[in-house]
Formats: structure tokens, C-alpha cells, sequence
């Protein structure tokens, strides 16, 4: 073969590797300025005073949606919550002899991480993350599913402590049939109602009384068993 065949066929072969792995380079570094972006929205919206301190419902409720599409797009990169919230809260991947860190969160953390797990969990239950519904998620909007137009509402009525209905941590997605209707909680919701208020008191967002307060109106009242009557006598 033509010498000058077998350098243009060595030196083609060798742009092209080069190109595969300029290509996957680039690749890569978009996915790691992508995963950048969405960390540094996160904590944005994870501050205090997107999370904890809207000043409408509706900003609170936009601030979850929002958080929602962003946890989906990091976990579509190959960023699942776990790791994202690492990322958020700014811990190393691991800590002393390669044992992970604790799990023993500070309170604000712990309530970010439950209320955005949860929340991401419910919309997937809710079948709100397929490609035509992330863009509504994204502008801070709840997309119409199949099933209709899941509804966000307040774990703790705001009635016991006003503006409740602002906290991020107090807001839950669920069906559609739930609106317009008075909430009645679930035995599970309820014990989450009384977590939940300690918490939001341990974190210094509501007084210990209010806290107080809503943990007293969320008591589950058992009934004693009424007696039976007595046997009649016999003859």
C-alpha cells in the first residue's frame, strides 16, 4: 500500500479519536456545570427566606415546584437526592477513615431534605415528571396530569398559627380530589402534624407555645370503652 495512504488512514484514525474524546470531555463538563447550576439554585431556594419566610402561599408554593424540577433534573445527570443535598449543605463525600458523614442533621437541614424528598416522591406517585409537565414544574406551576391537577395544601391548619401556609416544610402535595375540601388527617399525618410543629419550634420558627398548641390539637384522643351493662339478674 501507498505509503501516503497509510499516513492519511494512521493520521485519520487519530483525529477521530480525538475528536471521541474531545466530545466526551465536553460532555462531561457540561453535565458538571449543569449540576452546578442546579446545586446553586438549590440553595437559593433552600435559604430561609425562600424556604422558611415567603411572603405570599403562592411564592411558597412556586419555591417547591420549582425545588421539585430541580431535584428531577439532578437525579436525570446521575445526581440522586441524597448526594444533591450533600452537594447543597456542602459536606464532603466522606469524612475521617472513608466513613460516611452522619446523618444526624441540624434541624433546618433535616427539615429541607424531608420536606423536598417527600414532596419529589409524591410527584413521581403523582405522575408529574414526564417531559411535558417539568416545564410547568419549572416555572413554578402544578402541570395537569392524567389524573387531573394534583393540589398543594398545609399539613398544620393554619388556623392554629397564621402563615403556616407559607412554610415550605408544612406543604404537601396531593390528588387532585382533595381540593376545595376540609383536610381530615390520617393517623400518620396526624403524628407527622406534631413532628412537624416540634420541629419548626426546634428550629426557632414558631414558639414553644405554638408549638405547644398545635401538638395539644393534634393528640389523638383515645376513648375508653364503655362499659358493658350490667347482666340481668337472674330470676
Amino acid at each position: 500500500m501507498d505509503p501516503r495512504i497509510i499516513d492519511i488512514l494512521r493520521y485519520s484514525g487519530l483525529l477521530i479519536i480525538l475528536l471521541v474524546v474531545f466530545l466526551f470531555g465536553q460532555k462531561h463538563y457540561r453535565r458538571h456545570v449543569e449540576k452546578k447550576e442546579i446545586v446553586a439554585e438549590l440553595q437559593s431556594n433552600t435559604s430561609d427566606s425562600s424556604f422558611y419566610r415567603q411572603f405570599e402561599a403562592d411564592e411558597a408554593h412556586a419555591t417547591l415546584l420549582k425545588s421539585i424540577a430541580l431535584i428531577h433534573q439532578a437525579n436525570e445527570l446521575g445526581l440522586p437526592p441524597v448526594d444533591l443535598f450533600d452537594r447543597v449543605f456542602q459536606y464532603d463525600k466522606t469524612e475521617g477513615f472513608g466513613e460516611s458523614h452522619s446523618t444526624n442533621y441540624p434541624v433546618k437541614e433535616a427539615l429541607v431534605r424531608n420536606a423536598l424528598t417527600s414532596a419529589y416522591e409524591s410527584a413521581k406517585r403523582l405522575e408529574m415528571l414526564d417531559s411535558g409537565s417539568i416545564s410547568d414544574l419549572e416555572d413554578g406551576r402544578i402541570p395537569i396530569t392524567l389524573s387531573g391537577s394534583p393540589v398543594l395544601l398545609p399539613l398544620i391548619d393554619p388556623k392554629l398559627s397564621p402563615g403556616l401556609e407559607k412554610i415550605i416544610p408544612n406543604l404537601e402535595l396531593l390528588p387532585g380530589d382533595r381540593a376545595g375540601k376540609e383536610r381530615q388527617l390520617t393517623a400518620i399525618e396526624t403524628a407527622s402534624a406534631r413532628r412537624l410543629a416540634k420541629d419548626l419550634a426546634d428550629a426557632g420558627l414558631i414558639e414553644d407555645a405554638i408549638a405547644d398548641r398545635i401538638v395539644d390539637h393534634y393528640s389523638t384522643k383515645i376513648e375508653e370503652p364503655k362499659e358493658e351493662s350490667e347482666e340481668t339478674e337472674e330470676e
